[in-house]
């Protein structure tokens, strides 16, 4: 993990913490983490070489690796590329934050106070 800097490492640092926060919530609703989905008639869903022994074939899911689309450069840019040598977030905070940045876009993320900091 870095942090106290602009760049990648401080990035994956963000996305990290973020899906840490989210715990479930944080998988893709189409693949369900498993970044591989098979096609039914009915749409996609996850593929299971045990429930698809049928297929031959899986296709990789547009989701970001198994995980929904998370806003983490705004988080990174706002707290991670500042932090000095010590630092400290809690769950809370940064569930607040995602609360926050979906109120202010209108979008429908779900996030729950439940669970461990």
């Amino acid at each position: 993990m870095n942090w106290g800097y602009a760049g990648c490492g401080p990035l994956d640092t963000a996305r990290s913490l973020i899906i840490d926060a989210l715990g479930t919530e944080a998988l893709c609703p189409v693949c369900r983490g498993t970044a591989r989905v098979v096609f039914l008639a009915d749409g996609a869903e996850p593929f299971d070489p045990a429930r698809h022994p049928w297929s031959g074939r899986d296709w990789p899911c547009t989701c970001a690796g198994g995980y929904r689309d998370v806003p983490y450069a705004e988080f990174a840019g706002e707290f991670v590329a500042h932090w000095g040598e010590e630092w400290m977030m809690t769950r809370p905070s940064i569930l607040g934050w995602l609360a926050g940045k979906a109120g202010a876009q209108g979008d429908h993320v779900r996030t729950t106070q439940s669970g461990q900091q």
